[in-house]
């Protein structure tokens, strides 16, 4: 099984990728560990902004399926995966049309507010740590522009709909929910 996530910055994502991975043994894959692992290649500093770039410029160069391919090549046929930050159409259905009904594309959502308030409190290194970072970062993901990706599209093309505005056993329950209907 495969199974790959898409959802708005704070969404949850990581969370969903760590109950799978801890929780059923699923073996975490990224887009954007994907695209940081050029990024090294290259010597660029790892920042929000320079790894989009990065991103987009071989996605613009190569398609919409690049990452995804790269991707495609770590997987073991013989383990479950979870595939976090699909971010662009392409992506998506190059992974349905390679791996029809093994693979299950889900979208994690969340308020805007209830996503700010985690995006506030996560601190990651690579976060602005303000409101209107946030929405910046937020709307670029969303609509495509300048440098963003597509997270719009994507959503559309969702199996499943996990809505993470609860707490984390919430969330567990309702991915051991989808698990036990696939299985």
């Amino acid at each position: 099984m495969i199974i790959g996530l898409t959802g708005r910055i704070a969404a949850g994502k990581s969370e969903v990728v760590n109950i799978l991975a801890e929780g059923y043994g699923f073996t975490k894959l990224s887009f954007g560990e994907e695209v940081r692992t050029e990024a090294y290649a290259r010597s660029i500093e790892i920042t929000r902004e320079n790894l989009q770039a990065l991103g987009a410029k071989f996605t613009i160069e190569f398609g919409e399926s690049y990452w995804a391919k790269r991707i495609s090549a770590r997987i073991n046929k013989k383990e479950n995966h979870v595939i976090d930050g699909f971010r662009y159409p392409g992506q998506v259905k190059f992974f349905k049309e390679l791996y029809k009904d093994k693979f299950h594309f889900l979208r994690i959502d969340a308020r805007y507010e209830t996503r700010l308030k985690r995006f506030l409190n996560r601190g990651r290194r690579d976060d602005l740590l303000t409101e209107e970072s946030f929405r910046e970062v937020d709307d670029a993901d969303w609509s495509g522009g300048d440098g963003g990706q597509n997270v719009s599209e994507c959503f559309g093309m969702a199996d499943i709909i996990i809505s993470n505005e609860d707490s984390l056993d919430f969330l567990k329950k309702d991915i051991t929910k989808f698990l036990i209907t696939k299985i």
